[in-house]
């Protein structure tokens, strides 16, 4: 408590003293087209290359950490990105993280999570951050928000750069980049090597990351950009300790003389080519086209000695125009199509009793194909503007299950949905603005939540989407020269998709109804040297009615939300050559699951600082520690049966490098 107390304190006073904001930055997320950020209606959050090259972030999972509307669950080889209190079983389905506009959540989240970190942080431009809904642009799986990942284009750009790193758990890293233009062609080319070592015994791996850009300007009013992503990643991760083991040697793998540690790789690929043409002063066009595939293979070794191989592949096509008229209206409107395809094998063992073991084998062929249209239309009115959109998404599913020699599943189905979504923005200043929104959207089902598995037999169920009615009110203004902005939000869900798991059996139901509601504060003040960032966030969520023969959980809080989130960054410039950041996060308790039995997870603080050192312009040297204060918390904690499982997070650390520009 002392500490939320200092850091609101300190935002308080920040509020008050700010001076000289700048409001440069720009986003795409929220309408579809580049738009200055002062002119969105909801409160964005945006990470710009120069925050993440200041603080030396490490990886995308490392900047989101910092962001107060982000929680994030679970160790680096695999983290679930919360935003609103979805809870770690439905984050993967209700926030929407996308790479230059291109979806990357997989379709089958029971067997590992969205892959975050295969971007390296050095080719990102900035991140978009957008809290709650946008089902209109983005369709399915918005309820929580939206990540939109903007990576560096290369265009009107000469020269490159290389860079090296090092950690005392002795990570090592190695980057090189280079940019060029040849006339109407902007190219670039990034490529890292990274050989990650963690915290903890086995938490290593080998990763190569590999992108290219070309951007070339077809004419004035016409450009044409291809973007190639390529991600290798092969390593070894720990598992879940217990708290004797925690006690014993926080650092260890948790798994057993002679037990082998389970083992990981994925091969990724992801191609997009986006044609953008202003037609005239009131008409753009642009058209996204994309591919991706990817291959994971892992082998587990602890609790069963099992094989998977899995390949998520998507194809996507999303053509969309915005169209002026009359003096400052405009309606926006477009079509997607995406089709995502998931081929999986697993075959292996499981002990069941010292005297029984289940051996598997089993195939999954699934596929989603969706067909979507949207408009959104925006009129003003002197200092009111009115915001209308509508959705409409048909989605087919393709379902081929096998388990061993017993019956398949073979089945064919469909869900239609549809979004809507109303806005009142009242301008009342040249800098500030009110807002209220209301948007009804939906999460249709994964493929792999459409069957059950009871006795080893699959059999189709009755799974309905989500549907979800968000109401949310929020202003933006200086005060005493600070940018400052407030959102409170309210949100319902019929339906909630959720997976009862007993033993080797599951079965997806609907919950009834949850709720969640809460408030996001934001404020920034730009100094002569110095610059402060200030962030908090509350969320409540509780579970209102149950799918029938369920009432343990009726009325208890969603598991892994915690109640409350700040944050305070401080960047100060000591002179031209040498420059201090620094972040100070607060999570608060939570409790590990929809039960709320068990306990909860310990509330913490932690605090990174990094110094920069320029001795030249074109060459930086950092160092930073990460943890200063020697936190000793979790990134997860679990329960299998009664027993607390942990998964400890990283204590202090170090980290030097440089960059060199040329």
């Amino acid at each position: 408590m002392r500490t939320k107390i200092a850091l609101l304190s300190l935002i308080l006073s920040a509020v008050a003293h700010g001076a000289d904001i700048e409001l440069g930055k720009s986003v795409i997320s929220a309408t579809g087209f580049e738009t200055a950020q002062k002119d969105t209606v909801k409160n964005v959050s945006v990470v710009t290359a120069q925050e993440i090259e200041e603080k030396n972030y490490q990886s995308v999972t490392d900047v989101l950490k910092d962001i107060p509307s982000v929680n994030v669950i679970g160790d680096s080889s695999s983290p679930k990105i919360d935003m609103r209190g979805q809870g770690k079983d439905n984050a993967d389905s209700n926030v929407q993280i996308l790479i230059d506009g291109v979806t990357i959540n997989t379709i089958d989240s029971s067997h590992g999570s969205t892959p975050l970190n295969t971007v390296a942080v050095e080719n990102i431009e900035r991140i978009e951050v957008i809290p709650g809904g946008g089902a209109i642009l983005y369709g399915s799986g918005t309820r929580g928000g939206i990540i939109n990942i903007i990576t560096k284009t290369g265009a009107g750009y000469q020269g490159g750069s290389i860079g090296a790193e090092y950690t005392s758990y002795g990570t090592k890293k190695g980057n090189v980049s280079y940019g060029t233009t040849l006339g109407k062609l902007g190219v670039s080319v990034d490529y890292l090597d990274e050989r990650y070592r963690g915290f903890r015994d086995e938490d290593e791996s080998d990763n190569k990351n590999f992108q290219t850009t070309l951007n070339y300007d077809l004419a004035e009013d016409k450009k044409l950009t291809f973007k190639y992503l390529r991600f290798e990643e092969k390593g070894t991760y720990p598992t879940s300790l217990t708290r004797k083991q925690i006690n014993e040697d926080r650092e260890q793998s948790g798994y057993d003389s002679g037990i082998l540690p389970s083992e990981k790789e994925i091969k990724k690929n992801e191609f997009s080519l986006k044609y953008e043409q202003k037609i005239n002063d009131k008409i753009d066009f642009n058209i996204l086209t994309s591919y991706h595939d990817m291959n994971m293979v892992t082998h587990e070794y602890k609790d069963m000695n099992q094989v998977m191989d899995m390949d998520d592949t998507r194809i996507a096509v999303k053509p969309k125009m915005r169209v002026k008229y009359r003096e400052n209206d405009e309606l926006i409107f477009g079509y997607d199509y995406v089709k995502a395809k998931l081929d999986r094998k697993s075959i292996g063992s499981m002990k069941i009793s010292p005297t029984k073991t289940s051996y598997i084998k089993a195939d999954s062929n699934l596929t989603k194909e969706t067909n979507s249209l949207f408009v959104l239309n925006k009129n003003n009115f002197g200092k009111l503007e009115f915001t209308q959109g509508l959705r409409y998404e048909y989605a087919e599913y393709d379902l081929h299950r096998k388990y061993n020699n017993l019956l398949p599943l073979d089945e064919t189905v469909s869900e239609d949905n549809f979004a809507l979504e109303l806005v009142t923005n009242y301008l009342y200043s040249d800098t500030g603005n009110i807002y209220a929104r209301i948007e009804r959207g939906f999460t249709s089902p994964k493929p792999t939540d459409l069957y059950d598995k009871v006795n080893n037999q699959y059999t189709l169920n009755n799974l309905k989407s989500e549907k979800y009615l968000t109401y949310e009110i929020g202003a933006r203004d200086y005060i005493y020269d600070s940018l400052v902005g407030i959102t409170g939000f309210y949100t319902t869900t019929e339906d909630e998709i959720y997976k009862d798991t007993q033993g080797l059996n599951f079965k997806f139901k609907n919950i009834g109804k949850t709720e969640r509601y809460g408030v996001e504060l934001s404020a920034e003040q730009y100094f002569d040297k110095l610059t402060l960032r200030e962030g908090y966030s509350y969320i409540k969520t509780k579970i209102k009615e149950t799918a029938p023969g369920e009432s343990n959980t009726k009325g208890k809080e969603i598991g892994n939300v915690p109640n409350h989130k700040l944050s305070l960054s401080l960047d100060y410039k000591l002179n031209d050559k040498v420059s201090l950041s620094s972040t100070t996060v607060y999570s608060a308790k939570y409790y590990l699951n929809n039960s709320n039995t068990g306990g909860k997870q310990n509330s913490y603080t932690v605090t990174n600082v990094t110094i920069n050192y320029y001795p030249m312009p074109t060459l930086k040297l950092y160092t930073g520690i990460n943890n200063i204060f020697n936190e000793k918390y979790y990134d997860s904690v679990s329960m299998k049966g009664n027993e607390y499982m942990f998964d400890p997070a990283a204590e202090r650390n170090f980290v030097f490098g440089f960059k060199y520009n040329f």
